[in-house]
């Protein structure tokens, strides 16, 4: 990543920390919404679909967790 890109992606982490996280989670959300509806369209039944996607995607939580510590600024706000 660029270093102008990285400082910026830093300050966004930072100072909007919560609209970061709510995108994050609105992000992540509709991917697993998505492919359940996927699995659905495919036959399976919606509690099998939305297990199947939990294995194929992961927990969201999990997710999200992965997420954020790979982008920018998680090693900043992890320091205590």
């Amino acid at each position: 990543m660029q270093p102008i890109r990285r400082v910026f992606t830093l300050w966004r982490n930072l100072v909007h920390r919560r609209r970061v996280e709510r995108d994050l989670d609105d992000e992540v959300r509709t991917l697993f919404d998505l492919l359940v509806d996927e699995k659905i369209g495919a036959g399976m039944r919606p509690q099998d679909a939305r297990r199947a996607a939990t294995i194929e995607l992961g927990r969201v939580e999990v997710v999200k967790a992965q997420v954020r510590d790979v982008r920018a600024g998680a090693a900043a706000r992890k320091v205590t």
